[in-house]
């Protein structure tokens, strides 16, 4: 019996269901365009190692240019990571 209550005690009402949707459905729209930064920034990556391996047809500026920002995007950056899951909003 004492499990029928805590049962329905953790039930969510609609609002609160629609409520975790709708940041669910934030959180998906920001992966999806952090997603996309990610394939452009491989992209980019990619037509500048070719710039690298084929560094004997460009002019040596451009290919230092090339170089410095490959390793740019290669470093390793730490990124804070505050964000809430949406289940940690509603039982607050």
């Amino acid at each position: 019996m004492e499990e029928n209550n805590t049962t329905k005690n953790n039930k969510l009402s609609y609002e609160q269901l629609e409520k975790i949707a709708l940041q669910l459905q934030q959180k998906l729209m920001q992966a999806n365009e952090r997603l996309s930064q990610i394939n452009l920034t491989t992209l980019r990556l990619d037509y500048l190692f070719r710039v690298v391996d084929r560094a004997d047809k460009f002019p040596k500026e451009f290919v230092d240019k090339s170089v410095e920002e490959v390793i740019n995007l290669l470093e390793v950056k730490e990124e804070a990571s505050d964000e809430e899951s949406p289940m940690e909003s509603t039982e607050k």
